[in-house]
């Protein structure tokens, strides 16, 4: 497969696969190429996770751009891999940080470090609280959620060229409208339709799941999916949302309720309808369980490319990574002790996370990334 991870052997008459040892080095990525495309579709993975694997960074904050667990991240919120790299919104840096797949090098692709609306090129330009990470569907063009910038970036993949795209930098309201005409407050997270032209983002400030039309044009038009700002536990209203993921089966945009928190979703085709409720009852605490009886303080959620499941993120105070089944909405616990660090281990259930506050998948769906104070695992 493209990562080397996998090898098919075709004979008569049937196809087998071996699951190749990694290497023993702290480089544990192989050197083949990868290439990411909506048409590739990851193999059929079990849901059970494996060993964890401390990438980068450490659970001391700093700035330092070098090789794996020399490098130093400040509070990464979000990750997305794109070919042989992963991309990590650095947020209290104002940086997006690349590690790659082949030496395990922490780089700095584009900010100063120095909170900002500066456009430009890499080092260039500035972030201010860079915390949502999403790729467009030409693959060139990485959005930059800017929580503290209150907008939406354009970050050209191959030149590391940043510029606005949706909100006007530094402003904080709420408007709809195109380009730097619509207005957000405090935007979190941010996900994006396979195969079209469509991105959703959780403006949290505003109480509203956002829509935004004709994403690869260089000025997006925002509209609300759903929500209307005021903010309640209900399933009419959004409350302060800031995290969120997009279920292609199903059409459905999913997200997570900060201020009572629960996960809940809304189909694309009743935008502006109720939403239903997913899992959580509102209590800031982790308990499996299935829907209502579950608990979650979910800061990021990803599905699951086969569409069965949703990835929850815990965040800061409980260290652990779960899963939601879509059928059944039961919930269990697939990463962490519940204990806070950054681990290596062979048990999924025995490394320790430091406050997950940001998880995505590789091409096919074969690694889990995980961001937390202040580094980088994967599973």
């Amino acid at each position: 497969d493209a990562y080397a991870s996998r090898l098919y052997i075709v004979g008569d008459h049937g196809v087998q696969f071996v699951a190749m040892q990694t290497q023993s080095s702290t480089n544990t990525e192989t050197r083949s190429r990868s290439v990411v495309t909506d048409a590739i579709h990851p193999p059929r993975h079990s849901g059970r996770p494996g060993a964890v694997t401390l990438w980068a960074g450490a659970t001391t904050s700093g700035t330092t751009d070098a090789t794996g667990t020399a490098a130093r991240f400040n509070t990464p919120r979000h990750c997305f891999a794109v070919n042989e790299s992963v991309y990590v919104a650095d947020a209290l840096n104002h940086k997006l940080r690349r590690v790659d797949h082949y030496d395990d090098a922490v780089t700095t692709f584009a900010g100063s470090g120095t909170a900002g609306t500066t456009n430009g090129v890499g080092a260039a330009a500035q972030f201010n609280v860079p915390r949502g990470l999403v790729l467009l569907s030409d693959e060139a063009t990485l959005v930059v959620v800017e929580e503290s910038g209150h907008c939406l970036r354009r970050v050209d993949a191959p030149t590391a060229t940043v510029s606005d795209w949706l909100g006007l930098c530094g402003t904080s309201g709420f408007a709809e409208g195109t380009g730097t005409t619509a207005r957000f407050n405090a935007p979190h997270a941010a996900d994006r339709v396979p195969f079209a032209d469509t991105v959703y983002v959780a403006d949290k400030d505003n109480h509203r799941i956002r829509s935004v039309a004709s994403a690869t044009a260089t000025t997006g038009t925002v509209a609300t999916l759903f929500g209307d700002g005021t903010g309640a536990s209900t399933t009419a209203r959004a409350n302060a949302p800031w995290a969120l993921a997009y279920r292609a089966e199903t059409a459905a945009v999913y997200w997570a309720d900060s201020v009572s928190p629960r996960v809940r979703f809304t189909l694309v085709s009743a935008a502006g309808a109720s939403s239903t409720d997913f899992v959580g009852d509102g209590t800031a605490a982790v308990t499996d369980g299935v829907g209502a009886t579950a608990q979650t303080t979910a800061w990021s959620l990803l599905a699951d490319p086969r569409g069965r499941f949703l990835v929850l993120a815990e965040g800061q105070s409980t260290h652990l990574v779960r899963f939601a089944d879509y059928a059944t909405a039961a919930v269990w616990t697939a990463v962490g002790s519940g204990a806070s660090g950054l681990t290596s281990n062979s048990d999924p259930l025995a490394a320790n996370l430091n406050a997950p506050n940001g998880v995505c998948f590789d091409a096919y769906a074969s690694r889990l990334y995980i961001v937390g104070d202040h580094g980088v695992q994967f599973v």
